[in-house]
């Protein structure tokens, strides 16, 4: 089955018309201005960080726990 939808104008715009000009720009002194850039951290500051290197370093813990207790089960069953 077969279906056909008819669509004038354009798809993905808006109703108004595009001015045929380019808007004046405000002029300026002619002084050049001076930009302060500030660099953000790449860290983020909610203390997301602190949670996680806890959750590793609680997970580091627990593999060296289970690593010990399987060395000494070893070192046991050799003697």
């Amino acid at each position: 089955m077969a279906s056909e939808i008819t669509v004038s104008g354009q798809l993905g715009l808006t109703g108004t018309p595009r001015p045929s000009e380019e808007p004046e720009l405000p002029r300026t002194s002619g002084e050049q201005t001076i930009y302060t850039v500030h660099q953000k951290s790449m860290l983020p500051d909610t203390g997301e960080l602190q949670v996680a290197g806890v959750l590793y370093f609680i997970g580091l813990l627990c593999l060296i726990v289970i690593l010990i207790f399987r060395i000494r089960s070893k070192c046991k069953s050799l003697a």
